[in-house]
């Protein structure tokens, strides 16, 4: 984005005038009171307004290191992750000792996968400020995914001190990674009658047969995609304790034409058959192109679903239905911070609260392109708060 093209085309004569008749100190004065202006927009959510009054602070103050951090945040909300980081960095090269502004930085690395990046960041806000401890649960998660487990246990433990909450999943998670424990399995089967329908299966260690287990139904972005979907859940279901599936289907499965929501009813009940499923605690969760899928499988069997999460589909068009057994379903609708997907996870939210729903909405920098960890533990303890 070109960020002159946010902001009204303001007559230099009136700028040239300001600094000629009023000097240098009410320039500063005035660009000042034009950041403030531009935070009130910002928490206003009105991010372009926003923009707009730091931009002019910065044709008064060049040198405002504010006015470029605070630009930033607002390029940040608007996903316009290249030209926020331009801004924060600009801002840290005049102003070196701002931890906030080595944290955001970070957080957009992070947010594009740049993890060596999103460390050194993140390690500059903690030197700055040692007791933040957002830099600090955010780097273990970092040095985590980067498979630095020793240095993710010591921001775990520097986070304890601070009396921090760390997520009991995770630190599950990270204890079996760090002891380099055996990998949980993946059973493999095939539906019984259509043997070229492939589902993949996880089964909660310490499985007991007379206790009944929630069952978590994931439904993958592209064919052939199972196998990878299910390693990015099976820690976070183990640790939960549910019962994890992910079928396998054809290519252009989101068409109802195929047939695979029929298939899908056949291996949940071929599952009930081996394993004691909870009736009251099944789980759907769609991304892509699945989560368009979970959405009409659930309206045409709205007797199975007990909650609902909807990740980063690229549209929904459909009618709400308003009748009562969907009234019993809990919805988690999310999406990234802009453009299409967003747009369409935000009207299915105003859809669902307009038809009294119990649901829930929450953006995620780039969701549409990939998962990170954050993303997961946010819809784990989603879960975990159904009754």
């Amino acid at each position: 984005m070109k960020i002159i093209n946010r902001v009204r085309v303001y007559s230099l004569g009136v700028l040239l005038s300001l600094f000629f008749i009023c000097g240098n100190c009410y320039a500063g004065h005035y660009a000042d009171k034009l950041i403030e202006r531009g935070k009130e927009y910002f928490d206003q959510g009105k991010y372009d307004e926003a923009i707009r009054e730091f931009t002019l602070a910065l044709v008064i103050g060049p040198y405002n290191s504010q006015a470029y951090y605070n630009r930033g945040r607002a390029l940040h909300a608007l996903a316009e992750f290249d030209d926020a980081i331009s801004d924060y960095s600009i801002a840290i090269q005049i102003d070196p000792t701002n931890a906030e502004i080595y944290h955001n930085r970070g957080n957009l690395h992070y947010y594009r996968y740049e993890l060596d990046l999103a460390i050194s960041d993140w390690s500059k806000s903690i030197k700055l400020c040692p007791d933040c401890y957002q830099s600090y649960d955010n780097r273990a998660f970092a040095y985590y995914e980067k498979g630095l487990y020793d240095l993710a246990w010591g921001d775990v433990e520097k986070l304890k001190e601070m009396g921090f909450q760390v997520s009991e999943i995770f630190i599950d998670t990270l204890t079996r990674r760090s002891s380099k424990e055996a990998d949980l399995t993946i059973i493999e089967k095939h539906l019984k009658g259509n043997p070229s329908q492939k589902y993949l299966l996880l089964i909660p260690e310490g499985y007991n047969p007379d206790q009944a287990y929630p069952l978590f139904i994931a439904i993958h972005k592209y064919p052939g995609d199972a196998m990878r979907q299910i390693n990015e859940w099976k820690y976070l279901a183990n640790k939960a304790g549910y019962i994890l599936l992910h079928p396998e289907f054809a290519p252009n499965y989101q068409d109802f034409l195929q047939a695979e929501d029929r298939r899908l009813i056949q291996i949940i009940k071929e599952i009930k058959k081996d394993f004691n499923i909870a009736e009251d605690k099944i789980f759907f969760l769609g991304f892509s192109e699945g989560a368009q899928f979970v959405l009409r499988f659930i309206f045409k069997y709205p007797k199975y679903p007990r909650a609902v999460c909807l990740l980063a589909g690229r549209e929904y068009e459909f009618v709400i239905p308003s009748y009562g057994r969907l009234r019993k379903i809990d919805f988690f609708i999310a999406a990234g911070e802009k453009g299409k997907r967003y747009r369409a996870a935000r009207e299915l939210y105003t859809q669902f609260n307009q038809h009294g729903y119990k649901v829930k909405f929450e953006t995620f920098p780039l969701l549409g392109y990939r998962f990170n960890s954050k993303i997961k533990y946010a819809v784990i303890d989603f879960l975990n708060e159904i009754k």
